[in-house]
């Protein structure tokens, strides 16, 4: 009774830390552009900050999910991840200009990399049976923590300015690195040998599909993430919208996601197919991308980003829930560390590119740019999409329905 007790404490509180990595990802993600922009930073300047959090995500996603297989003592590698946050947003705040801002953005794709540590070392709680049903919890930290860091980031914005919004990223890495110290990690053997994780990474890197749903997931990430970290922080404040204002925008696209994320494998996957799904989410996506620079009123804004947030949501979702079909449970960590550094060229590209074309071009441009660039995609889905992939889904389904 006292070790189930001391269990559910354990799980409790690694809840905890996990909504605090969020947090700290996450706080300052929207305000970074206004800053800059008071700061008199070029389009093209905020740009290359912006993307330097998909650039770094790129080249360490993999290594690191690679790592996850091999490396037990977890808890270290998630606390060195929150200290990277602390020291790069604290030299941000305090001396802020051009290399730091780059710096500490790159630094939040380090610590948004070592994500998959806190996935394999939550599991390790529970037993094989209860794992899938875990999966649950460590995701609703997902949906929460970003709520709260756009939330707590935009109220420091607002009555401070906005590079107080580093502030609360900063503090809420300190609580997390802090209740990490009373966290017990269960012992628990890496997942396998240096020889055997080797030549699960080269399998994954030779899968064909992997690559197709990689090209599928990165257009819609590169123009979801470009209207999130530049382009309608850049059109709410056109609107002469503040901070309050885009933690508005931010969360109007995590909730859509919330509420998106349970019905596309209740509803719409059983009413409409893959394919259509991720088609789907892609026209409406890219069509929301072309209408946003259009918005004449802050409410429009709002509107049209909860459709970003639904429709992306629609397609990224489907897309993740095929991607370990038909894998064994022990390639699954690598496999999807692998597809998440191929999709950060989206999340590199998107912010950065938008600086250089909004520069260049204009913000209605570079909507126009981003929002065709997915519709390319749906068009491209039917093509994409790997079969077999779609036919070991609906078996599964099938099977789960039996059950």
């Amino acid at each position: 009774m006292v070790e189930n007790y001391n269990r559910k404490v354990q799980i409790v509180l690694f809840f905890i830390i996990s909504v605090l990595f969020f947090v700290s990802i996450s706080a300052y993600s929207s305000y970074v552009t206004p800053f800059a922009e008071g700061k008199g930073m070029s389009p093209a300047q905020i740009g290359v900050i912006l993307g330097a959090t998909g650039m770094v995500s790129m080249f360490i996603r993999f290594p690191i999910g690679i790592l996850a297989q091999l490396f037990s003592k977890r808890k270290l590698v998630c606390s060195l991840g929150l200290l990277i946050t602390v020291v790069a947003w604290l030299i941000a705040f305090f001396v802020p200009n051009y290399a730091t801002l780059f710096i500490a953005k790159g630094a939040g794709g380090i610590t948004g990399a070592t994500w998959v540590m806190y996935t394999v070392l939550f599991s390790t709680f529970f037993t094989e049976e209860e794992i899938p049903g875990s999966i649950g919890v460590i995701n609703l930290a997902s949906s929460i923590g970003p709520i709260i860091g756009a939330t707590a980031g935009g109220a420091a914005a607002e009555l401070f300015d906005f590079q107080y919004s580093f502030v609360v990223a900063v503090v809420a890495a300190i609580l997390g690195i802090v209740l990490l110290i009373f966290l017990k990690e269960p012992q628990s053997n890496p997942a396998s040998t240096p020889a055997e994780t080797w030549k699960i990474a080269k399998t994954q890197v030779k899968d064909k599909n992997v690559w197709k749903i990689g090209i599928l997931a990165t257009l819609p990430m590169m123009a979801t993430y470009a209207f999130m970290d530049y382009l309608t922080p850049t059109i709410v404040g056109d609107l002469g919208g503040g901070g309050a204002e885009i933690a508005i925008t931010a969360n109007c696209f995590r909730i859509s996601c919330i509420v998106a994320s349970p019905l596309v494998g209740f509803f719409f996957y059983k009413v409409l197919g893959v394919e259509w799904t991720v088609g789907i989410g892609a026209l409406g996506l890219g069509l929301s991308c072309i209408v946003m620079p259009h918005a004449g009123s802050l409410m429009l804004v709002y509107i049209l980003h909860c459709a970003i947030g639904f429709f992306f949501t629609m397609n990224f979702t489907m897309l993740l829930s095929l991607i370990i079909m038909g894998v064994p449970r022990e390639y699954q960590t690598t496999r999807m560390g692998f597809l998440q550094s191929f999709y950060s060229i989206g999340l590199w590209i998107g912010p950065m590119g938008s600086g250089f074309i909004t520069q260049a071009m204009s913000i209605t441009h570079c909507a126009y740019i981003m929002g065709g660039a997915v519709l390319l995609i749906a068009l491209l889905t039917k093509l994409l999409v790997p079969k077999e992939l779609v036919k070991l889904k609906k078996a599964s389904t099938e099977e789960s329905v039996k059950k």
